[in-house]
């Protein structure tokens, strides 16, 4: 019997498909009436193919296609995140570089003080400032007495939107009173103090330039020295590298804005480059980390 239903199991093919004589045919049936597994692949074969269920792939064979199909997800979000970080640090660049305040000499500012018939005091400046900056200042040991500080510069934004500072009113102290002097900053001259409006305080003054962004410079140099000492400890934990690197990420993301943006530490607008800085900080990480779960991808 075992014979007959390996030539039989030849014939099934040629059966379905009435590709055999009347005699071959006659025994073929006869044989499926007594062969319930013969009789079972015949009537497989007579289904049509769209019919035939497919075999369902095991636990061991779809778990290469998921890796696949997951590893194409994480290539493509991060392509996505590498080329809007780019486009993003591109743009901001050109934006930071736009709105830089370029400090105007006092001798080309034109700024000069002007007091109205009705007490109020204005300055005009010259073309050459777009902006300014007016800062009341009170003086020490007179409570109602104050002095005026002015910042005049000029940037590529400004220009562009045809921006001119003009004439300015000061402002009054709270007492309707006028300031007893009226000083420019000159920040492109070491932050002279130059007197506009007044008698000159005695000890002369001058505009100290902020320190504080070479602290953070430093500060987020010995972060990326920390967390790239530790990542070379750890390096055989995954999990631990991994997560160092992107921790990594930040402050290297940090120094490389400010080498890019900034020339120095020496700063008269540090809260503004401050800002600047952490913007174009994010945009570095973006990239950095793109390029990195990039070449995770790579790996599988």
């Amino acid at each position: 019997m075992k014979t007959e239903c390996c030539l039989v199991k030849d014939l099934l093919p040629l059966y379905a498909e009435n590709m055999v004589s009347d005699e071959t045919a006659a025994l073929v049936a006869e044989h499926l009436n007594e062969c319930a597994d013969c009789a079972a692949r015949a009537e497989r074969l007579r289904q049509p193919a769209a019919e035939i269920p497919a075999p369902e792939a095991t636990a061991d064979e779809a778990a290469p296609l998921r890796r696949v199909k997951k590893n194409l997800k994480k290539r493509k979000a991060a392509v996505a995140l590498l080329a809007a970080a780019a486009a993003f640090l591109a743009v901001f660049a050109v934006f930071s570089h736009l709105t830089r305040p370029n400090y105007v000499p006092f001798e080309n500012s034109g700024a000069a003080v002007h007091i109205a018939a009705n007490g109020v005091m204005s300055v005009s400046f010259s073309e050459a400032v777009t902006s300014c900056r007016v800062v009341p200042v009170q003086i020490p040991d007179a409570p109602e007495a104050y002095e005026i500080e002015i910042e005049a510069w000029s940037s590529g934004w400004d220009k562009i939107l045809g921006k001119k500072a003009g004439t300015v009113v000061l402002p009054e102290s709270p007492a309707k009173e006028q300031p007893q002097r009226v000083y420019y900053c000159d920040m492109a001259k070491q932050g002279d103090l130059l007197c506009l409006y007044g008698e000159p305080r005695d000890d002369g003054g001058i505009v100290l330039p902020r320190l504080f962004l070479g602290a953070y410079f430093f500060a987020a140099l010995a972060l990326a020295a920390a967390a790239g000492l530790l990542r070379v400890l750890l390096r055989r934990n995954e999990k631990a590298a991994t997560a160092l690197e992107y921790i990594l990420f930040a402050p290297l993301s940090y120094l490389a804005a400010h080498l890019v943006l900034l020339q120095g530490f020496v700063s008269y607008s540090a809260a503004r480059d401050f800002v600047m800085l952490c913007a174009a900080a994010a945009g570095v990480y973006g990239i950095l980390a793109g390029v990195r779960m990039l070449r995770k991808t790579e790996k599988y």
